[in-house]
């Protein structure tokens, strides 16, 4: 979770549009935003901001799940965004619709040694599935349940191994710990924070942590 972060809203929004319209970029375009994986239901973007440096200004348009998974001190300069449109959040995970109405920002680092490395997972799916609540597991803990998606906190046990039901909708399993003996979900091994799986419906997916310690994970639904 990020130590501060400090927003600038841009009131006169009116006489900022004409100095900022033909520079700003959508989302996935943005040279920091890196597109590590896409399909029917979601688009990944691997955010790295190095030291020091700032994003460009750029807009969010789609239902987005965003991780936190650094710790330095960040700032956002915000153009427009509509205040109206739901949002949940629990610690390094947060949900934001903007169907309701975008975000034009930018986004910067003021950490002078440490990158700033969130991940923006955007929701494509057009035809969300209602889904009754399936996951079920003492470590498992909700986040957030919107229309969308359903997201959840999974603390992986030190020496654990466990398998979950299967779900008649795809789920993405995202690291949200950094482990040097790493863990398997379903055969491949994550190792850092950032680490990710798309299971396609209806498999069963397997857990096996082999280090001396917990690690945390993002379990999220794609309804």
């Amino acid at each position: 979770m990020q130590k501060s972060i400090l927003t600038i809203s841009c009131l006169a929004f009116g006489s900022f549009l004409p100095l900022f319209a033909q520079s700003v970029v959508d989302v996935k375009n943005e040279p920091r935003h890196h597109n590590i994986f896409e399909n029917e239901y979601v688009r990944i973007l691997d955010v790295h901001i190095p030291p020091r440096d700032t994003s460009l200004f750029h807009k969010h348009s789609l239902p987005s799940i965003f991780l936190s998974l650094s710790n330095v001190r960040s700032g956002s300069q915000v153009i427009t965004e509509n205040k109206n449109a739901p949002a949940r959040q629990q610690g390094n995970i947060s949900f934001e619709d903007f169907t309701l109405g975008s975000r034009i920002h930018r986004v910067w680092n003021s950490d002078s040694v440490a990158e700033f490395h969130p991940m923006d997972i955007e929701l494509l799916h057009k035809n969300p599935a209602i889904v009754a609540p399936t996951l079920k597991d003492d470590a498992l803990q909700l986040v957030f349940d919107v229309a969308q998606a359903r997201a959840y906190r999974f603390i992986m046990a030190a020496h654990s191994d466990k398998s979950l039901l299967p779900v008649k909708v795809p789920l993405l399993i995202i690291c949200l710990s950094d482990s040097e003996s790493g863990i398997e979900v379903n055969g491949k091994t994550f190792r850092k924070k950032g680490d990710y799986l798309f299971i396609e419906p209806l498999q069963i997916h397997r857990y096996k942590n082999f280090g001396d310690k917990g690690v945390e994970l993002a379990v999220i639904e794609i309804k």
